[in-house]
């Protein structure tokens, strides 16, 4: 699973309110929301590294707004399958 604490701490730790994002992104609550949970596309990514370019300045890469976490029961179940 993707977390994007780090992109909402990056955000607001350069004045990016999350109004902001709507505006730029052109996208709407619920995606933000989406978002937090993980479920994003990559256009949105690229265009949320974009966001961060032209309000800071900055290039920032994938690993500077996200982390991913296995899944470890999920993945559990999918090795057990393979293994078959």
């Amino acid at each position: 699973m993707l977390n994007f604490d780090k992109l909402f701490t990056l955000a607001k730790e350069n004045g990016i309110s999350i109004y902001t994002m709507y505006q730029y992104l052109g996208i709407s609550r619920s995606q933000i929301y989406r978002i937090k949970e993980g479920k994003v596309q990559a256009n949105t990514l690229n265009n949320i590294l974009q966001l961060l370019y032209e309000q800071t300045g900055n290039i920032y890469q994938l690993n500077d707004i996200c982390e991913f976490t296995p899944n470890l029961n999920e993945e559990n179940k999918k090795m057990k399958r393979i293994n078959r």
